[in-house]
């Protein structure tokens, strides 16, 4: 039915895990808005038909967790919603999880950043990757900082008024490539730093 296909895509949007008070809040957001209980049985009609399961454990509580059957359906999905769509679902997902998160937050920066870039909300995405970098730092995963780091830095390379900001990053990306031993890219990190400062 068309409920069940736009929960389905709309489910996609947020990941191959998702939940059923997400998919409300999406439901409730569009233009029709959807009552809670018409999202409920679009889920129990796709879990009848296999399409998703539901998961023992969620990490946001007092929601229900789905997971797709299989990624390629996920990816099927996503990709039959429409592009002018796209960021509009993608900032209703940043929101909720942002609102679930709490003080909690740190925790899900990394998610809750993706889900923000796609929706072009850049410098929010940005604090979000940089707050994810930091929470890896302190939980000694520095190679998920990295990555963190340099995603902040990609959103920002166009901003020429964020440059405390890039200078900020470049320098603890820099400074973990070294604790890295991955010091070409260490050194090429601290020459943009370089040429970030002339510029100012």
């Amino acid at each position: 039915s068309a409920l069940e296909r736009i929960t389905l895509q709309r489910a996609a949007v947020i990941g191959r895990v998702f939940w059923d008070s997400a998919i409300s809040h999406m439901n409730q957001m569009a233009n029709e808005p959807l009552h809670a209980s018409e999202s409920l049985s679009a889920l129990h009609a796709l879990e009848k038909r296999e399409l998703i399961f539901p998961r023992q454990n969620s990490i946001i509580s007092g929601t229900q967790a789905y997971i797709f059957k299989h990624a390629m359906l996920r990816e099927v999905a996503y990709e039959s919603v429409l592009l002018r769509h796209r960021p509009d679902y993608h900032k209703q997902v940043a929101d909720w999880l942002s609102a679930q998160s709490g003080e909690r937050v740190s925790e899900y920066a990394g998610i809750i950043a993706e889900h923000y870039e796609l929706a072009n909300e850049n410098l929010r995405a940005t604090e979000l990757y940089e707050t994810a970098a930091v929470r890896a730092e302190e939980t000694y995963n520095p190679d998920v900082a990295i990555d963190y780091y340099g995603r902040a830095l990609m959103l920002l390379s166009e901003k020429s008024h964020e440059v405390e900001w890039q200078l900020r990053l470049q320098e603890r990306l820099g400074q973990l490539l070294q604790q890295r031993s991955r010091l070409v890219e260490a050194a090429q990190t601290y020459m943009t730093m370089r040429y970030t400062a002339e510029l100012d």
